[in-house]
């Protein structure tokens, strides 16, 4: 942007965030009236923040859709039927069988082999999960941005 007083307008704007809406402008229009130009450069700036944003917002959509949850499961104390698969937690893990004990999630790009869906050594040594925590550290990076991982 081609804003001299843009750190001007920014301070107003995020303090008019605070204020009732009828105060808003009453913060902001003495700023951006002191000078026209400005005023030109910010509208011919917002279509291109909007799109710059968009991208953004789509490169951390297509970043989230690959470090997505993988449950990993043990065996649970208890007998389980068939019907009861997707109630209560109810799962059917192949070598383990029907299950409701989820330990934890991992990254289903970092952390699972892809031939069998099973979690990878080097994960399974070196990598630190639990139920409330980010199943990688893309996904912690993104958590730390605010964004919120997908649920099962």
């Amino acid at each position: 942007m081609n804003c001299p007083n843009i750190e001007q307008i920014a301070i107003r704007a995020e303090a008019a965030l605070t204020q009732p809406c009828h105060a808003r402008h009453q913060i902001i229009n003495p700023c951006l009236s002191c000078d026209a130009d400005i005023q030109r450069s910010l509208r011919s700036d917002i279509p291109e923040l909007i799109a710059h944003i968009k991208h953004l917002e789509a490169v951390v959509e297509a970043v989230a859709a690959i470090h997505t949850p993988h449950a990993i499961y043990d065996q649970c104390d208890h007998e389980h039927t068939a019907d009861e698969i997707g109630t209560r937690g109810v799962v059917d893990v192949g070598e383990i069988g029907l299950t409701c004990e989820k330990m934890y999630d991992i990254c289903s790009e970092c952390c699972v082999v892809r031939d069998d869906g099973s979690q990878s050594e080097t994960c399974a040594t070196y990598h630190t999960h639990g139920l409330d925590l980010p199943i990688c550290k893309t996904s912690a990076a993104l958590r730390a941005c605010g964004y919120k991982e997908p649920t099962e």
